[in-house]
């Protein structure tokens, strides 16, 4: 997972600006790698019980909401 985030900034090394097409694509693939990393994530934390999947979970979810308010402005 981590050589794939990695290489998802390879475009940007040949051309500084994405075409709104291939920035589509670039989206699509980056969504498809993190939600592949976020099933993989849950499953390496099943075994420590569902309390602390649901916290980490919900946890996440401020951190990303925050994040995007603080960014916005």
């Amino acid at each position: 997972m981590s050589l794939m985030s990695c290489l998802g900034v390879l475009p940007y090394l040949f051309c500084s600006k994405l075409s709104k097409p291939w920035a589509g694509v670039a989206n699509a693939v980056a969504s498809g790698v993190m939600l592949a990393a976020s099933f993989g994530l849950l499953a390496e934390g099943a075994p420590y019980g569902g309390t602390y999947l649901i916290l980490g979970m919900l946890l996440g979810v401020v951190f990303v909401k925050f994040s995007q308010e603080h960014l916005e402005q």
